[in-house]
């Protein structure tokens, strides 16, 4: 591949159980090989503010597109979650996490 665009879907779904104070969690897929190193990402699953001390599921789905650099070897995709409630005085990331990245398919656009 000589600097060509290619793209990435992905399905996830998360379950999170966190406490009755504020939880944030998230499903990032992207082209790279991590969240610090990236041509391009987006988030399946964005939630902020959620209150659940029982087993809540969340679906999601993102479409991401970037440029391949002709030096690369091999072609890297991504897929990160990440969850964290708040306890008193702190966030906590201990909390019961189950993530599914249910599909992901690369292409060329």
């Amino acid at each position: 591949m000589n600097n060509r665009t290619v793209g990435l879907y992905g399905k996830s779904r998360l379950e999170w159980r966190g406490n009755n104070q504020v939880s944030e969690l998230g499903h990032t897929i992207g082209i790279g090989t991590d969240l610090e190193n990236y041509t391009s990402k987006a988030n399946c699953i964005h939630q902020s503010d959620v209150k659940c001390v029982t087993p809540q599921t969340f679906h999601g789905a993102a479409t991401v597109t970037g440029k391949v650099k002709s030096s690369r070897q091999y072609l890297s995709v991504f897929s990160s979650a990440r969850g964290r409630c708040w306890r008193p005085g702190m966030w906590d990331i201990d909390a019961y996490e189950k993530v599914w990245a249910e599909r992901m398919i690369l292409y060329i656009p």
